[in-house]
């Protein structure tokens, strides 16, 4: 099974903290999405078949997850990745892990929302899925950055792309 944590970093985010990677413990048995097909509707995407561009329900995830619920970008969620990267390094190292995660997630979320998109009046933040220590042990690297809305409900339907 494919896990994921949830890890505490980032930017001052008010909502949902920086969230954790994954790691291969045992086989796989997530479902996985079709690689180049768009989210059609509402579906369970295993935590390694994310995409830039994926809309996903992220309030409910715990401290550690397979699989995230993903859905059309027209139907209510919370959060959306914006950039996909693998970290260098064999030492896993909160710390470190934060420090390359926070200006590259940060950036994206410029890019990919706009300048505009840290006014307060927009109700956007960025935070990232990375490595938890057990996931770095079998060889996750893998950071998800994502822009997700601050009031903690499911209130974007549409994808939050240019709209800084």
């Amino acid at each position: 099974m494919k896990v994921r944590g949830i890890v505490a970093a980032a930017a001052a985010l008010t909502l949902m903290g920086a969230l954790g990677a994954c790691s291969l413990i045992g086989g796989n048995s997530s479902p996985t999405r079709n690689p180049t097909a768009p989210v059609s509707s509402s579906q369970m995407v295993d935590a390694f078949s994310l995409r830039v561009g994926d809309c996903i329900v992220s309030k409910d995830l715990g401290d550690t997850f397979s699989t995230v619920p993903t859905v059309p970008c027209t139907q209510a969620h919370d959060a959306e990745i914006t950039y996909i990267y693998d970290l260098k390094g064999t030492i896993f190292d909160q710390a470190t892990i934060d420090d390359d995660a926070q200006p590259k997630c940060e950036q994206a979320a410029i890019d990919y929302v706009g300048a505009g998109y840290a006014d307060v009046a927009t109700g956007l933040d960025w935070t990232y899925f990375g490595p938890t220590s057990d996931s770095w042990k079998n060889g996750d690297r893998e950071i998800d950055c994502l822009v997700y809305t601050t009031s903690g409900t499911n209130d974007l339907t549409s994808s939050v792309k240019g709209k800084g």
